[in-house]
């Protein structure tokens, strides 16, 4: 991801992640809607989105983020690298038995309490610091399986953070992973 994952706030193979000021007409961090993906623009100047091809085990397909996060490649040695600079979302059907990771840090507009969504195929994780250490980050949201795009309230229990609080300009360090295994996306 949604990755994110636009997650990063993010997509992670169709992860976007989702995020809302709680109570707030202005919407996330500056927005027009209540509710909205993230941009880049929320972000410092972008977000890096880390590509793991060949993420199998033992020559069978393993789809969940074990696979991406016991790999050797990881998170070290990406197969590629992209900055996302549009939305906190990567392309769908973009291969198979690969890993996500998203990076980026979230410079809130308003301060106010915060949700975040996610959504991925297959395997997804967002986490979020409490501030810009990637040492303090907490995990958020998750999704156990797979997504459509954008398909946020498929198990809401895991996709939808708790309310957060946020502090208007303070950077906060922000993780999505995802893990694609086979099938359509």
């Amino acid at each position: 991801m949604v990755m994110y994952h636009r997650l990063i706030a993010a997509a992670l193979s169709a992860v976007p992640l989702f995020a809302a000021a709680e109570g707030s007409s202005s919407g996330l961090l500056r927005g027009v809607k209540k509710e909205r993906v993230l941009q880049t623009g929320d972000a410092a100047d972008g977000a890096l989105a880390e590509f793991y091809n060949g993420i199998a085990d033992g020559g069978e397909v393993k789809t969940d983020l074990d696979a991406l996060k016991n790999s050797a490649a990881f998170p070290g040695s990406p197969t590629s690298t992209s900055m996302l600079t549009d939305l906190l979302e990567i392309p769908q059907d973009a291969g198979h038995d690969y890993g996500t990771r998203i990076t980026t840090f979230i410079k809130p507009k308003v301060t106010g309490m915060y949700t975040f969504w996610v959504a991925s195929d297959d395997y997804g994780e967002v986490y979020l610091s409490t501030d810009e250490t990637p040492e303090n980050k907490k995990l958020i949201a998750s999704v156990n399986g797979w997504t459509y795009s954008r398909q946020w309230k498929k198990n809401e229990a895991t996709q939808r953070s708790g309310p957060i609080p946020l502090v208007k300009d303070t950077p906060y360090y922000f993780e999505g992973l995802h893990k694609e295994g086979s099938g359509g996306d």
